[in-house]
């Protein structure tokens, strides 16, 4: 998970994702822009040797099922390489 600075006050709950051993938390000292910021975790995953990324932002509703489904997906051939959902909109 990735916060810019400036937003850290407003969002102290933040600091409850700390308690899940799978989940780290990248604090910034500045605020990185959306782009640069989901780039930065990206580049982390070799280095905390992760298999999956999954980028979502915070107003989006998922199924509870909807990452299980994924990986699944991914797991059933060896060729596939990248994995997205379906986007719907209540709009």
């Amino acid at each position: 998970m990735n916060t810019d600075k400036n937003q850290d006050s407003q969002r102290p709950e933040l600091e409850d994702v700390l308690t899940y051993p799978d989940v780290a938390l990248i604090k910034n000292t500045k605020n990185l822009g959306y782009v640069r910021a989901v780039n930065q975790g990206i580049n982390q995953g070799p280095d905390w040797d992760v298999e999956y990324v999954w980028i979502c932002n915070n107003d989006v509703v998922v199924h509870e099922d909807a990452l299980v489904h994924l990986v699944e997906i991914d797991q059933s051939d060896t060729q596939i390489e990248v994995v997205a959902p379906v986007v719907y909109s209540n709009n």
